[in-house]
């Protein structure tokens, strides 16, 4: 099982996907983290086609400080469950997790644009 998380670096969370330098792929069975640099994905295939692809990769949740409205609908739509992280650390969040410490967050998401530029609002 793979969690997916934002970054500002290799210790600690992003506020949210859109303002990480890296984003990282926590694998839950073998304890190990994949770092993609963001700028990468917005370039190549772009966020909305990268989370669309995320069940594919095997990600079961994200952990994350904020999730914004298009985020949030790409999630659901994918049956990804978020999880509302307790601090800016890592470490601390990954066993918040393993020990089930985690809140899910839990939206209905009515109307959302296609894009991440058709809203500004965050949900935390």
């Amino acid at each position: 099982m793979k969690i997916m998380i934002p970054l500002i670096n290799e210790n600690l969370l992003a506020p949210d996907f859109g303002h990480s330098t890296f984003i990282g792929l926590y694998n839950y069975t073998d304890e190990s983290l994949d770092l993609i640099q963001s700028e990468k994905i917005k370039k190549n295939p772009g966020y909305t086609a990268f989370f669309d692809s995320l069940s594919s990769r095997g990600v079961k949740a994200v952990l994350g400080l904020k999730f914004n409205n298009l985020s949030m609908r790409i999630f659901r739509d994918s049956d990804i469950e978020m999880y509302i992280a307790q601090s800016e650390d890592l470490l601390e969040n990954i066993k918040f997790f393993e020990n089930g410490l985690l809140n899910v967050y839990v939206q209905t998401v009515d109307k959302c644009g296609e894009s991440c530029s058709s809203c500004s609002t965050s949900c935390s």
